[in-house]
C-alpha cells in the first residue's frame, strides 16, 4: 500500500461517519462510484466500520485509477458535498496528496527519439508522465 498511516487514518475519520452500516456504505459508495464498477466485488461490506474502512481504503489504492482518477479522490469527492465546512476543508487538504500517489501498477514506458527531434519537447514528455505516476525510461535520465 503507498498511502501513510496518517493518510489512512485522516480518510477514515473522514468516512466514518458516512459508513457505519452496511447499507449506508453500498449508498455512499454507488453515490461515488455508481452502480458495478469492476472493483466491486473484491469489498467485503461487513464488520466493524474502522475494518471496512481499512479494507475498502487498500482495494481502492491498488485500483489506483478508475476514470481517470484514484478512487479515493472520487470517494472523498463524494463526502464533500455532504458535509460542513471542516470537514470540507480536510478533504481538500488531502486531495493534492492522494493525486500525488505513486502509480505502482503504471505501465512501463520507453520515449524512443531521435536527437535530431525536439528533445525539450520529449522531456517535458518525460517529467508529464512522470508526474502522472508512469515509470518512464528517458537515455538522458537514467541509462542502463
Amino acid at each position: 500500500m503507498s498511502l501513510s498511516a496518517d493518510l489512512i487514518r485522516r480518510i477514515i475519520d473522514l468516512c466514518t461517519p458516512y459508513m457505519e452500516t452496511k447499507d449506508a456504505r453500498r449508498n455512499r459508495f454507488t453515490l461515488a462510484f455508481g452502480t458495478n464498477p469492476p472493483f466491486q466485488k473484491r469489498i467485503e461490506w461487513d464488520g466493524d466500520t474502522q475494518d471496512f474502512l481499512t479494507h475498502l481504503i487498500r482495494v481502492l489504492d491498488q485500483v489506483h485509477r478508475y476514470n481517470g482518477v484514484h478512487p479515493l479522490r472520487t470517494l472523498l469527492e463524494s463526502l464533500r458535498r455532504d458535509c460542513g465546512e471542516e470537514r470540507r476543508r480536510e478533504i481538500d487538504a488531502l486531495l493534492p496528496l492522494i493525486d500525488a500517489l505513486p502509480s505502482p501498477g503504471a505501465p512501463n514506458l520507453f520515449l524512443s527519439y531521435a536527437r535530431a527531434d525536439d528533445e525539450p519537447f520529449v522531456k517535458r514528455l518525460y517529467n508529464d508522465l512522470t508526474a502522472q505516476g508512469f515509470r518512464v525510461w528517458f537515455d538522458r535520465e537514467h541509462m542502463p
